[in-house]
């Protein structure tokens, strides 16, 4: 089915085993590969720039690169190009034409990009973006950020990111294993370099999301001893917009 892209912009480039390339160092590099295919009359937009692209040897992937079937309706595909280089180290391509497939459903949970905000605080804010493929999977990555105009420090936790996708493919799967935390109806995250001066939201911490209608639970695993598997603390925020 065809995907409504609602949040362009949004999504935040990873770095992918192996090496990453940036969406307009990958551009730039395919302009100077020979014999280009003419481009059909009928070619819908791509959106290189919103994809993860990885470099591998020979081999560029570009994973869920939105193309625009029809105004506001996108599909997403995973593109491989594969070039070589000539003796004067002119770029060739490999293939007839690049190698593409559907993109793997990602694995949201419930999660939904967009601004939280408590009522009762008007200092108190957080902005969710994304989310960006991280594996054939469905595995996805997200980040928080403080909301435009809110205060840091009232503002757990930020800046921070978040993973969905089946447990045991998350970039925090040891951890939480060490942890003992099982439960699947959190989305689990860590912390970066904390604004919010509260050991309870400390930098590197661990937490858990989850959203209930228009209320996201976040939750902390982590005080001054480690994790744990229980929630040491949380916070209720409310879908802004």
């Amino acid at each position: 089915m065809p995907n409504t892209r609602t949040n362009p912009g949004a999504r935040i480039p990873v770095a992918a085993r192996g090496g990453c390339l940036s969406a307009l160092a990958f551009i730039a590099a395919l302009a100077g590969v020979s014999a280009p295919r003419p481009a059909d009359a009928a070619s819908k937009p791509i959106y290189f720039d919103e994809s993860s692209i990885v470099g591998i040897g020979e081999t560029i992937t570009a994973l869920r690169v939105p193309i625009e079937t029809a105004p506001n309706t996108f599909i997403y595909k995973d593109v491989t190009i594969e070039l070589t280089a000539d003796a004067k180290g002119n770029l060739n391509w490999a293939t007839v034409a690049p190698i593409s497939a559907p993109s793997p459903p990602l694995i949201t949970s419930n999660v939904r990009a967009g601004v939280y905000a408590i009522p009762t605080c008007t200092a108190c804010g957080i902005q969710i973006t994304g989310p960006t493929s991280i594996g054939s999977g469905g595995e996805a990555e997200w980040a928080i950020t403080v909301a435009s105009g809110k205060t840091p420090g009232l503002s757990p936790p930020n800046p921070a990111v978040f993973y969905s996708g089946p447990l045991a493919t998350s970039p925090l799967e040891a951890r939480l294993k060490k942890a003992g935390l099982t439960t699947t109806q959190y989305a689990y995250g860590v912390i970066g370099t904390s604004n919010v001066g509260n050991y309870l939201w400390a930098t590197n911490g661990l937490f858990g999301l989850i959203l209930v209608g228009n209320q996201l639970v976040v939750a902390s695993f982590t005080d001054q001893k480690g994790d744990h598997n229980v929630p040491v603390t949380q916070i209720i925020y409310t879908l802004s917009h």
